[in-house]
């Protein structure tokens, strides 16, 4: 029961950040909002938080556009939540 314990936890810290932030892309919550595609470099790691390096197109201009989306751990039963973000769009 400790080990299943364990591994859930494991699993919350590590492997949600990257399905939060799919999911912050799929509602429309990117800097400029609703976006067609993405991809999301390295993670990096500081403390209770994650940042991932993001390029990106918007939905509607389909402007290009990089930055940066923080997640912050808030504990159970939150979890990871979005805590900032920056971007630099460009036209196509």
């Amino acid at each position: 029961m400790i080990a299943f314990a364990a591994s859930c936890f494991a699993f919350a810290y590590y492997g949600r950040p990257p399905i939060v932030l799919d999911n912050i892309a799929h509602v429309g919550q990117f800097p400029g909002g609703p976006v067609a595609n993405y991809q999301h470099g390295p993670a990096q790691w500081s403390g209770g938080s994650i940042t991932f390096p993001v390029t990106y197109t918007l939905a509607g201009s389909g402007k290009q556009c990089t930055g940066e989306i923080t997640l912050i751990w808030h504990g159970f039963p939150t979890g990871w939540q979005e805590d900032r973000a920056t971007s630099n769009c460009q036209r196509p």
